[in-house]
């Protein structure tokens, strides 16, 4: 859109990334590494709040935090993808401590919920044998569907993540047929709506007034 997309306001005082980080934030997912450009401010999401933010969740088991810059986020998503996987399997030589999946949610998703997350979690507990469990938009009928985040991607995708490059994510990897899966259909349209332009920015500012009126 020519300008970061996570400080987009709204509505006074919501900015767009900060809605896909309070539904992150009442997930039960043990720790949430936020991956940021380097000259990204923090406006919408001051580290200081953050902190607060996660003291206030943390009896409810919310995820601890992380914020990290990722220093090649320009050449495309693959590497914030790839930034963010490196730095939950740091320190982990123990293979009984490396997570057995991880959550993909973008920050440009503001009306993504923590109930649609859980039940992308639900599928893959239900089922830890899938190498995904990937989102469809809620009235999808065209066959191939179009897979996309929020995603879970389990360890056997791992391997597959770290050889990404450029603007390749995961829905490359939901194409590749070694690769099975199963998905969570969103309730509506409006949950998996992705800010890419003025037009979902104008469609998201009047979601977000009929939400919180």
């Amino acid at each position: 859109m020519g300008r970061r997309k996570q400080e987009l306001v709204l509505m006074p005082g919501i900015a767009l990334g900060r809605m896909a980080l309070h539904a992150l934030l009442q997930c039960s997912v043990e720790e949430a590494v936020i991956v940021v450009h380097p000259s990204d401010p923090l406006n919408w999401a001051p580290e200081e709040e953050l902190s607060m933010r996660s003291q206030h969740f943390r009896h409810k088991g919310a995820p601890s935090i992380r914020m990290i810059r990722c220093e090649r986020a320009d050449e495309g998503m693959a590497y914030s993808l790839r930034k963010g996987l490196t730095a939950l399997l740091s320190g982990r030589s123990d293979a009984k401590l490396v997570p057995d999946a991880i959550l993909v949610l973008l920050a440009d998703q503001p009306f993504v919920d923590r109930k649609h997350i859980e039940r992308l979690l639900s599928r893959f507990r239900e089922q830890p044998h899938l190498d995904y469990v990937a989102s469809v938009p809620g009235d999808a009928e065209d066959f191939p569907l179009t897979l996309m985040p929020p995603a879970i991607l389990s360890r056997t995708m791992y391997e597959a993540i770290e050889e990404l490059e450029g603007d390749e994510g995961a829905r490359k990897l939901f194409a590749n047929a070694r690769f099975h899966g199963e998905f969570v259909s969103a309730v509506s349209d409006e949950v998996l709506l992705d800010v890419d332009n003025q037009v979902d920015l104008e469609l998201a500012i009047e979601l977000c007034k009929s939400i919180r009126p």
